[in-house]
C-alpha cells in the first residue's frame, strides 16, 4: 500500500509540473525546441531502462506504424501545442486544460471510436464537463484574442490526448507489447517527428540556465520517470486507480504556478476545475446519482 501511493503521489506531481517547466523554458527555447528537447531526453531515460530491464521489442511492423500515429497524437503534435499555448495563457490554464484528457478520451471513445451507445451517466458527466470549461474560461468576461489563440491551442492537444487512449486500446494494446518498450519507441518517434521542423527553427541567441534546467527537467521528471511510475502504477493499483492520477494534475500545476511563477488564479479556475472533475465521475460511474 505505502510504494502504491508513493508512485501515485509522485506521477501526480511529475504530471503536474510539466507546465511550470515549460513556462520557464520559454524564456529561451521556441515550443518545438521544448517539445523536442524533452522527449529527446525522455526517450534516452526509457532506452536506458528498456536496457536494463532486457525488454524485448515487438516483432511486429504494424505496431510500429500504430506507435507512430500515436507518437503523433500523444508526444510530437500535444508538446509542440501545450508549449505554444503558454505564450498566451498561465501554466495554470494549461495544467487545468490537461485535466480535461479523460473528458475528451471519453467523447473520442463514444464518438470516433464507438462500441456502444452512450449511457445517460456519460452524456450528462459530459455535458457537466464541458459546462465546467466554460466556467473555467469565463465566457461571460469576454476573451481577448491572444488567450483565445491559447484556448484553440490547448483543446487541440487534448483532443489528441484524448483520441490517443482509444486508439491505444483498440489498435497497439491487443499486440501485447511491453509497455516499457511501447514507451520507448513510441517517445522516440515522437522526436523524430520534430527534426525537421527542428532544422528550420532558428537557435537561441542566449540560453539561461533556469530554461536549460527546465528542457532537462521536463525529459527527466516530467516524461521518463513519469511512464516508469505509470507503469508501475498500473502494475501495482490496477488501471481504474491508475486514470484517477489526472484529476490532482491540475491542482500541483496551480500551485506551482501560483507560489513558483506567480500567476494569478481567478475564482472561476479552481471552480471550473471542481466542476469538470464532478462531470467526469458521472461519466465514468465512479459517483451515481441517486434515483428518487
Amino acid at each position: 500500500m505505502t510504494t502504491w501511493w508513493r508512485n501515485y503521489s509522485l506521477l501526480a506531481i511529475c504530471w503536474g509540473l510539466p507546465f511550470y517547466f515549460i513556462m520557464v523554458a520559454l524564456h529561451s527555447f521556441a515550443p518545438v525546441q521544448i517539445a523536442f528537447g524533452r522527449l529527446l531526453i525522455g526517450a534516452f531515460v526509457l532506452w536506458l531502462v528498456l536496457v536494463i530491464t532486457r525488454t524485448s521489442l515487438p516483432t511486429n511492423k504494424i505496431v510500429y506504424g500504430h506507435l507512430f500515429i500515436q507518437a503523433m497524437l500523444l508526444n510530437s503534435i500535444p508538446g509542440v501545442l501545450f508549449a505554444s499555448a503558454e505564450q498566451h495563457v498561465s501554466s495554470i490554464m494549461a495544467g487545468i486544460f490537461n485535466g480535461m484528457t479523460p473528458l475528451f478520451a471519453l467523447l473520442a471513445t463514444l464518438t470516433l471510436f464507438r462500441e456502444q451507445a452512450p449511457t445517460a451517466a456519460q452524456k450528462l458527466g459530459l455535458a457537466l464537463g464541458f459546462v465546467g470549461v466554460l466556467i473555467v474560461l469565463g465566457v461571460w468576461q469576454g476573451i481577448g484574442e491572444s488567450s483565445w489563440q491559447g484556448f484553440t491551442l490547448l483543446l487541440i492537444a487534448i483532443s489528441g490526448y484524448g483520441i490517443s487512449f482509444p486508439y491505444s486500446r483498440r489498435y497497439i494494446i491487443p499486440h501485447g507489447v511491453a509497455p516499457t518498450a511501447m514507451a520507448a519507441i513510441q517517445v522516440s518517434f515522437g522526436a523524430i517527428q520534430l527534426v525537421p521542423f527542428m532544422l528550420i527553427t532558428p537557435l537561441p541567441t542566449s540560453v539561461s540556465r533556469d530554461s536549460a534546467l527546465g528542457i532537462l527537467a521536463l525529459g527527466l521528471i516530467s516524461t521518463g520517470l513519469a511512464y516508469i511510475l505509470h507503469f508501475r502504477l498500473l502494475q501495482t493499483a490496477g488501471a481504474i486507480i491508475s486514470s484517477t492520477v489526472a484529476y490532482w494534475t491540475p491542482l500541483v500545476a496551480g500551485i506551482a504556478g501560483t507560489v513558483l511563477l506567480s500567476e494569478s488564479l481567478s475564482w472561476q479556475e479552481p471552480v471550473g476545475a471542481v466542476v469538470i472533475v464532478f462531470g467526469l465521475l458521472i461519466a465514468q460511474e465512479r459517483l451515481k446519482l441517486s434515483r428518487g
